[in-house]
């Protein structure tokens, strides 16, 4: 396809005019961002509980993010829900790395 054509694959950077994702792209950063701020030696305990598990975190914050902007309730339900299991069971944000409760031990 030429450059002018409407079917042309859009580049990366085009991601950003498009104001209507920028929250999702901004919620996928923040436990990045957090992460970052722990390896250069912050030490608060609010960046430390953000940057744990970060990788899991930022994908399903920025997808739960997404679909909320899409308006898949269902989808982003599902999603906070999982969120909300995986810090439950100390997958995510655990401050010290191990599982807050065990169902097999309790």
């Amino acid at each position: 396809p030429s450059p002018d054509s409407p079917d042309r694959p859009s580049p990366p950077s085009e991601a950003f005019h498009h104001n209507r994702y920028i929250p999702a792209i901004a919620m996928t950063l923040f436990p990045a961002i957090a992460d970052m701020m722990v390896v250069n030696g912050n030490t608060d305990e609010h960046v430390l509980v953000i940057a744990k598990g970060f990788l899991i975190t930022s994908i399903l914050w920025g997808q739960a993010t997404l679909s909320i902007l899409e308006g898949k309730r269902t989808q982003s339900a599902v999603l906070f829900t999982t969120l909300c299991c995986l810090t439950f069971f100390g997958f995510i944000h655990s401050m010290d790395g191990k599982v807050y409760y065990d169902v097999w031990n309790h």
